[in-house]
């Protein structure tokens, strides 16, 4: 599943200076397969982890030898990432720190240049 138009954690994205692959599905929560990732080849991907829940998607290592993934620009930069799920799955007070957290991810080069942590 990924987030699709209409949601916040969309908007959340574009606000961060970033692109949502999926900003085009024909819902708001689209089940997507391996292979519209792969052929969308994303820059970045970002995995949502809940303390005390076990990660749905394995880990790094398991993500990059999925079959076809090797080819994703993300899996062949690195740029890999885990966002708290607290604070981006619910809309509230919280979706601040998840508009930082994107933003920090998308552009690193801003914080970095600023001294940013």
């Amino acid at each position: 599943m990924s987030a699709g138009p209409g949601t916040w954690i969309n908007e959340l994205i574009k606000l961060a200076g970033g692109r949502n692959i999926f900003e085009d599905a024909g819902s708001q929560w689209p089940i997507v397969s391996s292979e519209a990732i792969i052929q969308r080849n994303p820059d970045i991907i970002i995995f949502p982890s809940s303390h005390g829940i076990p990660r749905f998607w394995g880990s790094f290592e398991e993500v990059k030898k999925r079959p076809g993934w090797s080819s994703i620009n993300a899996i062949k930069n690195g740029r890999l990432y885990v966002i708290d799920s607290d604070i981006i799955s619910r809309p509230g007070p919280r979706l601040v720190d998840a508009l930082e957290t994107l933003a920090k991810i998308i552009h690193p080069e801003i914080f970095k240049s600023q001294g940013g942590s």
